[in-house]
């Protein structure tokens, strides 16, 4: 009796340690980089350099880059890293060496304009039908602007989209920012390429498939209420400047 109870003790307290790691946050850094004209092809020679000396895959340091096509960011790079860790994992990251910084400051900073903006995202799962860990070459995101304060009834609508999402064969990952303004951005992948984008997938349709007829056009209004503004940006995985 006293072993069973050991034994229903350790596994409810493995469910616990279970639970508690999933609850926690997957996050990434977001960086803006602009290069400088003419320098694209330097900058990739020297990052390929250097990231095989200090940033392969799977290291702390990894990183995948993506280039720009539309809005404020339009012909810049983004550069993705910490990928899924938590903000417990942050806490316990170890400073970058120095002889990292330095060959970063002697071999790759030369060729860059500005670092234009960054961002430490949150992945959300209520908001998502795809895995933080699914990877596509190309990505259509779409970031909406949000109002300063937006109640329940906008965020209910936001849980909702993932269902109509699978109703439309879309896969969505959402993320909000922990820094900056108050934005919701969700990244359409494409496993197939742009040529999704030739389907003409309606969201309505599927929406209205999942939820009932007129479900749609009632809930957009509520989700239009909460938004400023939005920006749609066109992603494609940079093979040559991430890590390998």
């Amino acid at each position: 009796k006293q072993l069973h109870m050991k034994k229903m003790l350790f596994l409810a307290l493995s469910y616990c340690l279970v639970m508690a790691a999933s609850g926690q946050e997957k996050t990434l850094n977001l960086a803006y980089w602009k290069v400088k004209l003419g320098q694209r092809n330097l900058l990739y020679k020297a990052m390929a350099e250097h990231n095989a000396k200090y940033r392969p895959a799977g290291g702390e340091y990894a990183l995948v880059a993506f280039n720009i096509v539309g809005g404020e960011h339009h012909g810049e790079i983004a550069i993705l890293s910490n990928l899924g860790k938590s903000f417990t994992d942050r806490d316990k990251s170890t400073p970058m060496p120095e002889a990292m910084l330095d060959d970063a400051y002697k071999t790759i900073m030369p060729y860059l304009e500005a670092i234009t903006g960054g961002d430490v995202l949150v992945y959300k799962a209520d908001y998502s039908n795809s895995p933080f860990s699914d990877r596509t070459e190309k990505i259509l995101s779409t970031v909406y602007h949000l109002k300063y304060s937006n109640g329940n009834e906008f965020w209910d609508v936001v849980k909702k989209l993932p269902k109509a999402w699978t109703q439309a064969k879309m896969t969505v990952a959402g993320y909000v920012p922990t820094t900056g303004t108050s934005r919701l951005i969700f990244s359409r992948r494409m496993p197939n390429g742009w040529s999704e984008l030739d389907e003409n997938k309606k969201l309505s349709e599927a929406y209205d498939a999942v939820y009932g007829k007129g479900a749609y056009e009632k809930d957009v209004q509520v989700f239009r209420s909460g938004v400023e503004k939005k920006e749609t940006i066109m992603m494609t995985l940079n093979k040559e400047i991430s890590s390998k």
